[in-house]
């Protein structure tokens, strides 16, 4: 039976594909690699659905980015959705972590985000109070299992009783690596459903979560 529903953050609650692209544009252009790779011009969210990885640095490690020029994205990354005062969560999911909620499923997010931009964001959403834990980027890093680990030891729950719901092909393998009952992938997210095959189940809107998690 499941009890712990584990959520990913970006992609799965929240919206935050197109300004990471937006973002992600702004850095090549800092560093001169539009001009180098796409011949000056941006590129466009398919690109990005196959750039992106659930690591952030390591697609932008293989451009030669070094770990100050990362900090300097970091910066304006965080500053950036810190300042975005638009609606971002998905249509349906608070609904949906109502109906979770009236069920008695404990729920939790692990993410490779930062639990004081999550818990801001979610808050101004009117979704925080919907979760028992929130795991961050400082237990580990998925693919990484260590986050979801923490997340099951401080819950006290049993991996076969927790599920993972994720958009990205890094938190299909963390949620495997971790031994759950259920790695669940969603389409409106930052990877293409081929990127997802892995998953045990795949889904294409927050309403068909309530009967993918059981």
């Amino acid at each position: 039976k499941t009890k712990l529903v584990i959520f990913d953050y970006d992609g799965v609650l929240v919206d935050t594909f197109p300004i990471a692209c937006e973002i992600y544009n702004e850095f090549f252009k800092k560093f001169g690699l539009l001009d180098k790779l796409n011949n000056g011009n941006d590129f466009d969210h398919n690109y990005f659905k196959n750039f992106f990885e659930t690591n952030w640095k390591l697609p932008l490690n293989g451009f030669g980015l070094t770990d100050s020029m990362l900090e300097e994205c970091a910066k304006i990354y965080f500053s950036r959705f810190d300042s975005n005062s638009s609606k971002l969560i998905f249509d349906g999911v608070k609904e949906l972590l109502i109906a979770l909620k009236d069920k008695g499923y404990i729920l939790a997010i692990a993410s490779n985000n930062k639990a004081k931009a999550i818990k801001s964001r979610l808050a101004k959403e009117g979704i925080l109070d919907y979760f028992d834990l929130i795991i961050d980027d400082s237990y580990g890093v998925k693919p990484d299992p260590a986050g979801i680990l923490v997340a099951l030891d401080q819950l006290s729950i049993n991996p076969q009783n927790a599920v993972l719901i994720g958009d990205m092909d890094g938190d299909i393998t963390a949620a495997k690596n971790a031994n759950l009952k259920k790695a669940i992938a969603v389409t409106w997210g930052y990877h293409h459903k081929n990127k997802l095959l892995h998953a045990d189940v795949i889904i294409d809107s927050p309403e068909q979560l309530l009967e993918a998690v059981k």
